[in-house]
């Protein structure tokens, strides 16, 4: 790798560090929860999520392999979360663009006030399933992350949405192929309807 003598590196260390943020951002994306479906009261009709819901997506941490040492020390962070959702009776589909520039396809329920998600990969760009990013915790390292499981659920109230969430990806060496380990990472998105 060529560098400037202007310190290209670092630079390039930087721009990439914001890259592997996103990256982990990208795991926020599907993680907002964990656990059973959400129930509601016998005979509560969904809420109306159908439409634009904006606001933020925060990861608050990730642990397991070096993905996770050279992200935490810049943990919580934030990035703009955009949702469309389409809405029949308790089914739900819906498109998330995250940091203004990767969208993932989504599908779901909503019972009463609650909402649950999952991925919807079929319909999503490889980079929401598999992110080639850098561990920088011992030196320049290339890595291969692949999504294994991913959970979001959360709550309306009104014309606000909350959701939490984590994500499991597996690491791996980019030259050698070798398993590094897993890679958790839990959040948060704050979402008002536009």
């Amino acid at each position: 790798m060529k560098t400037k003598k202007s310190g290209g590196l670092v630079n390039w260390a930087w721009t990439d560090l914001k890259i592997i943020l996103v990256a982990i951002a990208i795991p926020l994306l599907f993680s907002c929860g964990g656990g059973s479906s959400p129930t509601s009261p016998s005979g509560t009709p969904p809420v109306d999520i159908a439409g634009v819901w904006a606001g933020t997506a925060t990861t608050t941490s990730a642990q397991g392999t070096c993905v996770a040492a050279t992200t935490s020390p810049y943990l919580p962070n934030s990035v703009p979360a955009k949702w469309t959702f389409q809405q029949t009776g308790g089914s739900v589909t819906g498109a998330q663009t995250l940091n203004n520039t990767i969208t993932c396809d989504f599908k779901g329920t909503v019972s009463g006030t609650s909402v649950d998600l999952s991925p919807d990969i079929a319909g999503s760009p490889t980079s929401c399933s598999a992110e080639d990013t850098l561990c920088t915790s011992q030196g320049f390292e290339p890595v291969h992350m692949e999504l294994q499981h991913i959970s979001i659920q959360g709550t309306v109230s009104g014309n606000h949405m909350s959701l939490k969430g984590d994500s499991v990806w597996k690491v791996y060496d980019q030259g050698s192929g070798k398993y590094l380990g897993e890679l958790d990472t839990k959040g948060t998105q704050d979402l008002t309807r536009q």
